[in-house]
């Protein structure tokens, strides 16, 4: 019959027309129907036309909604699987049948629906460790025909590397990737997946030592470092402690662009050390060196060596008895102390002679 049922397309009917006469309508006589869809081995059940007439008449026997009895594929149509047979049945064997044409109209639907394609783990979220990812695909019309699926470009019938249905692929390394899959079917239709996949398997770079005044009486002390180089950096953590690689105190999560971080809680005086960690958005991190500060906020003791107040008899010789200085972090500041003295014993009268000084973090002595 030279048929050509698209790929894939659904079979709803197949309808036989015979157009045929008897010579005599005398007896018992009508006309079979039987179809094949493997060259003759298997049959349907038969049609029968028991219209009874010595002048031609057209039988249809199926329809368009009528697969005698059986599910047909679009390949059961092709020149070497289709056959219909005709049987002529008579209660005489004089009858003669006369068939003039028997032709056959299929009816069908063509595929239409697209293939299925997908791949598993995508994700917006970043991972720190490479995974399997499975490609799927399945049609239930024509069947698959092209699959290919390509990393941060489209994929399409001639563009990709190819896979099956199962195969299994991996990031292909650390970045923010796009993989698309494409797929068609024998009956031309397409679709096309989509999947964001992110990998960061590496630490940032570590971000400079944090650095601040030191020694400083500035309890709220601002610390500037050198910011990470990392292209996926997120953020930075700042901690500080009393403990050489401490971290009792934290900030919340500074922006990735912070390159300072000031401390609100104001600190007690000692030593204080200080580090900053950054973090990539995978939860990958590095920290710093420890940078250090000595908050000193205690002004230096100044003590009298004499009594005061002192008395001078006039025109006598005044000697200074001057003073001692001493500081809970600096030691003895003795020899740093300025003395301004304007004792004149040629003029009577009451003089005050100061002393101050002025340890290393700017405290004066009281």
């Amino acid at each position: 019959y030279g048929f050509s049922i698209p790929i894939g397309a659904s079979i709803n009917g197949v309808e036989v027309r015979a157009d045929w006469y008897l010579d005599d309508n005398a007896a018992i006589n009508s006309l079979g129907v039987e179809l094949s869809w493997d060259g003759g081995a298997s049959w349907t059940t038969v049609k029968t036309d028991v219209t009874e007439t010595d002048k031609e008449h057209i039988s249809s026997l199926g329809g368009n909604a009528d697969n005698w009895g059986r599910t047909w594929s679009y390949s059961d149509f092709t020149d070497e699987n289709f056959r219909v047979r005709i049987t002529s049945n008579s209660t005489s064997d004089s009858r003669d049948f006369y068939l003039d044409w028997i032709p056959v109209r299929v009816y069908y639907t063509p595929d239409a629906t697209d293939p299925s394609v997908s791949a598993d783990n995508s994700s917006a979220s970043w991972r720190t460790s490479n995974i399997t990812i499975t490609l799927s695909a399945s049609d239930t019309g024509s069947g698959l025909n092209n699959l290919r699926y390509n990393w941060d470009t489209p994929a399409n019938v001639s563009t990709g590397t190819t896979f099956t249905d199962g195969s299994t692929i991996i990031i292909p390394s650390d970045g923010e990737h796009t993989l698309n899959l494409y797929a068609d079917d024998y009956a031309g239709n397409t679709n096309v997946f989509t999947g964001t996949y992110k990998l960061d398997t590496s630490n940032p770079t570590a971000p400079g030592t944090p650095v601040t005044t030191s020694p400083t009486n500035n309890q709220t002390p601002t610390w500037d470092w050198i910011a990470s180089s990392d292209t996926y950096l997120d953020h930075y953590i700042f901690f500080w402690d009393t403990v050489l690689g401490g971290e009792t105190n934290n900030s919340e999560n500074l922006l990735n662009t912070a390159t300072t971080y000031q401390i609100s809680n104001p600190l007690l005086d000692g030593l204080w050390y200080a580090k900053i960690r950054a973090f990539d958005p995978a939860g990958n991190f590095s920290t710093s060196a420890n940078g250090s500060t000595i908050i000193d906020t205690d002004p230096p003791v100044i003590t009298l060596n004499d009594v005061s107040p002192i008395n001078a008899d006039r025109g006598s010789t005044y000697s200074d008895s001057s003073a001692t200085a001493l500081d809970n972090v600096d030691g003895n500041l003795t020899s740093s102390i300025v003395t301004v003295n304007p004792v004149d014993t040629s003029i009577i009268g009451p003089y005050t002679v100061t002393y101050n000084v002025v340890d290393l973090y700017g405290n004066h002595a009281t």
